[in-house]
């Protein structure tokens, strides 16, 4: 019985023969795809040229990243729109320009990303065009705060020369550009503010002068000077600051044709008077006597006899000032406002009908 089944079974290989080698002479072909190693598990290295992360992207139908010559089959490209252009551009630089995508939250350090981004510890971004070369800007968060806040917790972002521990200059831009603080969310405030004309408000959005303030200034000292950039003052001498005046209200004249002291303009410094920065101010109208006056005289401050500062009169019926600021040695002074004509017929002349003629002297000793 044996031998039957045996001659049988060689009977029908030699018949199959023939089909078996007619098959491999065709050229069908059987493709087999299959996973290797595994999708899930553990993997010491894992390389990609590219790689698109998430549900959203898991169709190639849908996204796909183009060919080097640009073209693309699949619903939207991958790529980076260099030259904005609304396409891919042939040659792979846009393309190759994206190595991944995600769709969801990228967690590095921690397994519970809340954002699109977060990080479990410091972020360093290298420079942009020289990444190896040790300079970089560093974000954080030190949860210690020993190095800089008492050992308070503290966020922090720093311009940094990482090899020799270097901080470098840091730049924030934007049309207005400001620092908000606050306890929490509730207690959000602009607390720095710089706007785009250049004015900084400490307390206030709309500072109009180069620091705007609202609320009071707490400081050791301020130098305080006149707006062309001149001589000024401490304020802290503030509160030894001393006012001295003279007015003049008559009508006066002089024929002088050398500097002679204008009636009731002038001021005594006391002996007991410490020494320091002065401001004195002149101002009265030239007004003239009759028609036969002519134009020409001149004023001036002089204080101990040495002039400070002059003008020329040389218009009917205007406004003529003298400002002096500058330092003074300790005790007595005098300060005087003089004039003279410059012709044999000058007579000048200052009325009481338009306003007195006033000398302030300020002094901060």
């Amino acid at each position: 019985m044996t031998k039957i089944f045996r001659i049988i079974g060689i009977l029908f290989f030699f018949s199959i023969l023939p089909v078996i080698h007619s098959k491999a002479q065709s050229t069908d072909t059987l493709r087999i795809v299959t996973y290797y190693p595994s999708p899930y598990g553990s993997y010491r290295e894992l390389r990609a040229k590219r790689l698109a992360v998430g549900e959203l992207y898991k169709s190639t139908k849908d996204y796909c990243w183009p060919e080097d010559n640009g073209s693309y089959t699949c619903t939207t490209p991958i790529y980076s729109d260099l030259d904005n252009n609304g396409s891919p551009t042939p040659g792979g630089a846009e393309e190759n320009a994206v190595s991944l995508i995600v769709d969801g939250n990228v967690g590095i350090g921690t397994a519970t990303p809340e954002a699109k981004l977060q990080v479990g510890g410091s972020v360093i971004v290298t420079n942009v065009d020289s990444p190896s070369s040790g300079f970089g800007t560093r974000i954080g968060y030190d949860t210690s705060g020993i190095a800089h806040n008492s050992g308070v917790p503290y966020g922090f972002i720093q311009a940094f020369e990482f090899a020799n521990s270097v901080y470098k200059d840091f730049e924030v831009s934007g049309k207005n550009v400001w620092i908000a603080t606050g306890e929490n969310v509730a207690d959000y405030k602009k607390t720095l503010y710089v706007t785009s004309a250049g004015n900084v408000g400490i307390g206030t959005t709309s500072p109009t002068t180069k620091i705007g303030q609202s609320g009071f200034l707490d400081a050791k000292d301020v130098w305080l000077r006149d707006a062309n950039g001149g001589s000024g003052a401490w304020a802290s001498q503030a509160s030894s600051l001393k006012t001295y005046y003279a007015v003049g209200t008559t009508d006066e004249s002089t024929t002088s044709t050398s500097y002679v002291l204008m009636p009731d303009m002038q001021l005594a410094l006391p002996a007991t008077f410490a020494g320091g920065n002065i401001f004195a101010f002149f101002s009265a109208k030239v007004f003239p006597t009759s028609p036969t006056v002519y134009d020409g005289g001149n004023i001036r401050l002089a204080i101990d006899g040495n002039e400070k500062t002059f003008d020329i009169l040389g218009s009917t019926d205007s406004l003529h000032n003298l400002v002096w600021a500058g330092n003074l040695s300790a005790g007595a002074h005098t300060i005087q406002v003089q004039w003279k004509r410059n012709s044999a017929t000058n007579v000048r002349q200052y009325a009481p009908g338009h306003g007195p003629r006033t000398l302030t002297v300020i002094t901060a000793g």
